[in-house]
This record gives structure tokens, sequence and C-alpha cells, in this order.
């Protein structure tokens, strides 16, 4: 599941959303990202480990922005400036990209 929630003040709005959808029923990976100042955070979190999260965050936002993480839980962190204005197709082809490596 993939969720925008717009400007927040704080960064920890998004990973506290990305934990809360985690926690609905029939989820298995989330993705949360909200704009904080001049950057983009991005939180995921999964439950099963069959995508290792850090790594899938690390492939998918190489050369944008900071990302990285563990098998269950992952961010990252990316400059506006570094992302066209229509920012979530972009966000959601290149999850949905590395995502295809893996079946």
């Amino acid at each position: 599941a993939f969720s925008y929630v717009g400007k927040v003040k704080y960064r920890d709005a998004v990973s506290h959303s990305a934990d809360f959808l985690l926690k609905m029923e029939h989820i298995d990976m989330v993705m949360v990202y909200g704009i904080v100042g001049d950057l983009l955070y991005i939180s995921a979190r999964s439950w099963d480990g069959q995508v290792h999260i850090g790594q899938l965050m690390k492939n998918a936002f190489q050369g944008l922005g900071r990302a990285g993480g563990h098998p269950l839980i992952g961010g990252a962190s990316i400059p506006l400036k570094n992302l066209p204005k229509a920012f979530d197709k972009t966000i959601k082809k290149r999850v949905l990209n590395v995502l295809s490596s893996y079946s």
C-alpha cells in the first residue's frame, strides 16, 4: 500500500503513519511519504520479510537521496529538487520496478 500524507511538520509523522497502516488487516507492506521542509521523507514497513525493505529502499532511490534500512523497516530522504513535480508516479514506479525483480 502506498500513502502520501502531504506536508507535515515533523518527519516522525511519516514513520508513525507507516506503523499504523501496517497494522491494518490484509496489509503486508506499506510505503508512506510526506514532505518536511525541502525533503521528501519515505518510510516503508513489512511484516513478512519476503522483500528486504532496506535493500528495496536503497535500490529504488539510489542517486536521488539517502535510503536504506533493515529487513522489515526502511526509509529514505530525498531533496525535492531531485524529484519531478509529479513525484508520486516517480516514487511508485521506482519501487514497483525494484519489486518486479523479486518475482
